[in-house]
């Protein structure tokens, strides 16, 4: 999991969230290096870094950038990845929340 943070190099797919590949992502989302990424500013970066990268396998973000939970997302989120067995679906409010599809628990 630390590997997906890893810092060393940039656009690696195992390292999808590094740093680096953060600040590429914000560039292109009107954020400079060193600027500040609020809750949702981040989420939006970290949603478009697993879409290109696909760093763990059925794996899903849900923004959600008014903090309100919409179900409805993500439940279309869970059944486009619900393919295989084990799908998770990652969704971002004011309040962090993760979802098991096979055993839905809240963090």
């Amino acid at each position: 999991m630390l590997e997906l943070f890893d810092d060393s190099e940039r656009n690696r797919r195992h390292a999808a969230f590094s740093i680096q590949n953060i600040a590429v992502e914000g560039l292109e989302a009107g954020k400079l290096p060193g600027d500040w990424y609020g809750v949702n500013a981040i989420a939006n970066v970290v949603e478009a870094l697993n879409v290109r990268y696909q760093p763990v396998p059925k794996f899903s973000v849900c923004v959600f950038p008014d903090s309100c939970l919409v179900f409805e997302k993500i439940e279309l989120a869970a059944r486009a990845s619900k393919e295989e067995e084990g799908s998770w679906v990652m969704g971002q409010s004011a309040m962090e929340m993760s979802f098991d599809l096979d055993n839905t628990r809240f963090n």
